[in-house]
């Protein structure tokens, strides 16, 4: 992924014109910036302390904030819970445990996967951090349903790097319900 470096704008007297900003790990640099005073760049390497420094630029003045150190930790996600299912007659609702997940970008997100096992039916919710999904039964029928889970920010509506699906769930739904009618007098 990538992460994103930010400071404090440069202070001092300086004619009109614009500071300029370069953003060093060690001695190489990462980015530049005009004004902005952040700079969004790839990870290098996750696990490994680099040194961060800021210079600023203006009209052959230069400055340069002091060094900052950080260890970029490795995303991890595990997969949700298996899907447990129940209904009543009109309608059906999944809950599923939380996935593990540690050091992501953005909360963990969630979408159920259902299924008709005869193929003729098949849906995916929209992404929710909810763990509970109710929805009305589509027809009776065995589904099978299934989480998917993965790192999501507030702007993204797809599965990121890290995405993984639960074990399986079949569930019999039925909509509806009849007893049999009297037998006939004739």
């Amino acid at each position: 992924g990538t992460f994103k470096a930010s400071w404090t704008a440069s202070t001092g007297n300086y004619g009109v014109g614009s500071v300029s900003y370069q953003l060093y790990c060690g001695n190489d640099l990462i980015g530049s910036a005009t004004t902005n005073t952040s700079i969004t760049a790839n990870i290098p390497t996750y696990g490994t302390a680099y040194s961060f420094t800021v210079k600023a630029t203006y009209s052959g003045v230069s400055a340069t904030s002091n060094a900052t150190s950080y260890t970029f930790a490795q995303p991890t996600l595990g997969k949700p819970g298996k899907p447990t299912v129940t209904s009543t007659t009109t309608q059906y609702t999944v809950t599923w445990s939380a996935a593990s997940a540690a050091n992501g970008a953005g909360s963990v997100y969630y979408r159920v996967i259902i299924a008709k096992t005869d193929g003729s039916y098949v849906n995916t919710t929209n992404w929710q951090t909810s763990r509970t999904y109710t929805a009305a039964i589509p027809s009776s029928g065995t589904y099978a349903i299934t989480v998917e889970a993965t790192y999501h920010n507030a702007s993204s509506s797809s599965a990121g790097a890290l995405s993984y699906l639960s074990d399986t769930t079949e569930a019999t739904l039925t909509v509806g319900s009849l007893t049999a009618p009297g037998a006939p007098t004739i």
